[in-house]
């Protein structure tokens, strides 16, 4: 047997003796079992010699493109990758789009030449109606036509954001959903349900069919908005514990509390039945289910009144915390304090005003263990005296947002339309003080247009 020979027909092999067929693995360095039969042996060494073939083919593309020669065409999965990486790219705030021209920051032209890509024939048409779109903000109406309508190539968002009564609207059907519709939704992960206006409650019938066909999600935010918020019973809590098996991540924040809110969330943390990893609470509001504090890994709520075991992130929205947070210690003060020890992330909101309530020290005091600070309050400049006044030793990275306004040569442009900057900024950073020991994990630049 030639050990460097490739191309051995399943007859040629059966011809071989078992110590030759061994003697061919070992020179290609295959590992085999010492009790291997013959039969497998041969089934390795052809698949091993169409794996090669493979290979072969694909290196010859390879040389004859890189010669000069354009005779073998794109394979069809490579066209519809390369699409989608535009397709992403163009409707992703935070990348920058180069045309070469000026960079395109308004999201409805972008979206617009994402839309095109879907013009050039009918195959590419159905590749691009695959793909998942960005966070999307429907109407009932609006979301019906992109699910029914032929020529609309948006089909399957993946985060979707509506009003409650386009929700309420939308799913309050009879007998039962549209299959499109059910199609459609069906990919959503991440759901954003804002108040809108008119009653601030949910039928119960809209729910129930809205979870049914919304089956994947994994993040659910259900919150307020201009002039009010919503309102959900003990029942709206019930379905959502029931038919939302992949949920691990909710908001709860702005909801409108009243008792049967406060007593429909309890409800749903009781009911169930899944690991959560993120939740974000109304004010004074504690978890019963002891499971669910300990499965959480981020929490958001005005102050932490209970003990969370593997809790390392805090979103706190409370601008006088330090001063609720230094009343609520004063009686046992060792336990209340060891609920701050394990968080390593912490997310505030401080301007110059109230950084006067004593936010570095109660810092510094109930977080020892911090790496991380996210101060989400949009300054105008960039605001470095609050993390060079903490002394945490593992203190290393402070996250900041900085709210800068940029003319464009655009005449007619909405005066309140905020949009994301590349990542490049046209504005350089400022440099680092010498002495500061942290550093920028990433910052937000937003843009207002006007």
């Amino acid at each position: 047997m030639d050990l460097e020979k490739s191309g051995y027909t399943k007859d040629e092999l059966q011809l071989l003796q078992v110590d030759q067929l061994k003697g061919w693995l070992d020179s290609r360095k295959i590992f085999y079992l010492k009790s291997i039969k013959k039969d497998d042996m041969i089934d390795i060494i052809l698949k091993r010699q169409y794996q090669k073939e493979i290979c072969d083919d694909m290196s010859k593309v390879t040389r004859e493109y890189h010669v000069g020669t354009v005779n073998y065409a794109l394979p069809v999965y490579l066209i519809i990758k390369i699409f989608r990486l535009v397709w992403d790219e163009l409707l992703d705030k935070s990348l920058s789009v180069d045309t070469s021209l000026e960079p395109i920051y308004k999201i409805d032209t972008r979206y617009r030449m994402a839309l095109y890509l879907a013009s050039v024939n009918k195959q590419l048409f159905n590749v691009v109606s695959q793909f998942p779109s960005v966070c999307m903000s429907l109407t009932s109406v609006q979301f019906t036509h992109m699910a029914t309508e032929p020529w609309c190539v948006v089909k399957r968002p993946d985060r979707l954001e509506m009003g409650h009564h386009a929700i309420d609207n939308l799913f309050h059907t009879e007998p039962a959903l549209h299959h499109l519709l059910i199609e459609s939704v069906s990919k959503v992960t991440k759901l954003k349900i804002s108040y809108s206006h008119d009653k601030p409650t949910i039928r119960q019938r809209s729910l129930e069919q809205m979870c049914t066909a919304m089956c994947n999600i994994v993040s659910l935010v259900i919150g307020g908005g201009i002039g009010g918020a919503i309102q959900l019973d003990v029942i709206h809590f019930e379905v959502l514990a029931k038919s939302l098996p992949t949920l691990v991540k909710c908001d709860f924040e702005k909801l409108n509390m009243n008792t049967e809110s406060q007593k429909g969330i309890q409800t749903f943390f009781n009911n169930v039945k899944q690991t959560m990893v993120k939740i974000k609470l109304p004010p004074k509001f504690n978890i019963d289910n002891e499971k669910v504090r300990d499965s959480l890994s981020t929490l958001g709520v005005d102050l932490i009144r209970q003990p969370y075991t593997n809790l390392t992130k805090f979103i706190c929205y409370d601008f006088e915390f330090p001063t609720h947070a230094t009343i609520f210690n004063q009686k046992n003060r060792l336990q209340r304090v060891s609920f701050y020890q394990g968080i390593t992330y912490l997310q505030v909101s401080v301007n110059q005003l109230n950084m006067r309530l004593g936010w570095t020290t109660v810092i510094n005091d109930l977080f020892p263990n911090l790496t991380t600070l996210y101060n989400d309050y949009r300054h105008s400049q960039l605001n470095l005296d609050l993390a060079n006044m903490i002394t945490n030793p593992k203190f290393s990275c402070y996250i900041t947002c900085l709210f800068i306004q940029v003319k464009t040569n655009h005449q007619q442009v909405v005066p309140t339309t905020i949009v994301e900057l590349p990542t490049n900024p046209p504005l350089p950073l400022p440099p680092l003080p010498t002495a500061s020991k942290f550093k920028y994990l990433k910052e937000k630049w937003n843009c207002l247009v006007y």
